[in-house]
């Protein structure tokens, strides 16, 4: 009888746990569109010409024929920008959060390299206009209605895009929004020197135990988050395309290929080997044109 009983529940416990871990298994979205090329991680720039996350990071990544992952907050005004960090502090000459700010006063402060300033997602989207992918994270610590903000944006766009965050409420209002968008779930197995509350936090995204609330399509991880970790491997076992963050350096690049991811989001583009994966008999001409303005 305690055997019988044991085993009741440790089957609740593993149809559990994998209630919790499973991608979106029933007409999942498609993401081939994004992993077709490299993603630039906040466009193609160097932070000393042209800064990241700028129209001019933007333009350049287009016109090289690369996706393009952008991050974006809302303003106090509710107006979807398009910058990694929470603050200004550390891409322009001002000081203060995002969400502290209206959209006038932070189209007042110019970015420390190059011209411009934080732009808007409307902004973005009228750059890239359809040219490359764009995938766009909406930003964990961000307002609630980044989501539906952001949506209000991007309906009408035409464009190819798929969604991310580490934050899986956000992936639930979007999923509610535009169920048919590619979505994906962040997930950092950096701990360092946080409090509990986030180091729980990152416990149950690392472990893909918050997948329910979003079923996302990908999961975007580090390399070595494959190699230990049951629940990433069941998801992607299960359907989920995973995505590699963030590729500086050719070795990092290496350990991605060779784990077998399928799309990769860079920096530093112009000195990772990824041309060899990327160059396919229909897309020769096109990559060779694109070669030639990297080099």
């Amino acid at each position: 009888m305690i055997f019988a009983i044991l085993g009741a529940v440790a089957a609740a416990v593993i149809a559990l746990y994998l209630f919790m871990i499973m991608p979106r298994v029933r007409k999942p979205a498609d993401v081939s569109a994004v992993t077709a090329r490299p993603i630039a991680h906040r466009g193609f720039f160097d932070n000393k010409t042209v800064t990241e996350n700028s129209l001019g990071s933007y333009e350049a990544a287009a016109e090289r024929n690369f996706a393009i992952e952008i991050d974006v907050h809302l303003t106090s005004d509710g107006v979807p920008v398009v910058i990694h960090d929470s603050t200004v502090d550390r891409v322009t000459e001002g000081r203060g959060r995002i969400d502290a700010m209206t959209l006038d006063e932070l189209k007042k402060i110019p970015f420390k390299a190059g011209d411009g300033f934080v732009p808007t997602l409307r902004e973005v989207l009228d750059t890239v206009d359809g040219r490359v992918p764009l995938l766009i994270e909406l930003k964990e610590g961000a307002n609630p209605l980044v989501a539906e903000k952001s949506y209000e944006v991007l309906k009408d766009y035409r464009g190819p895009y798929a969604i991310q965050s580490f934050h899986p409420l956000h992936l639930r209002r979007w999923a509610k929004l535009s169920p048919g968008t590619p979505r994906g779930i962040l997930a950092d197995n950096h701990r360092g020197e946080r409090d509990l509350k986030e180091r729980t936090g990152i416990f149950f995204l690392e472990n893909m135990y918050l997948n329910f609330l979003c079923r996302p399509d990908f999961i975007s991880v580090t390399p070595g988050s494959l190699k230990n970790n049951l629940s990433i491997k069941l998801c992607t076992l299960f359907g989920a395309k995973k995505f590699a963050w963030t590729l500086r350096e050719p070795e990092q690049y290496e350990v991605a290929r060779k784990a077998g991811f399928d799309g990769y989001i860079c920096e530093n583009l112009d000195r990772l080997p990824w041309k060899r994966d990327f160059i396919g008999p229909e897309k020769s001409e096109t990559r060779s044109k694109e070669e030639a303005s990297i080099s």
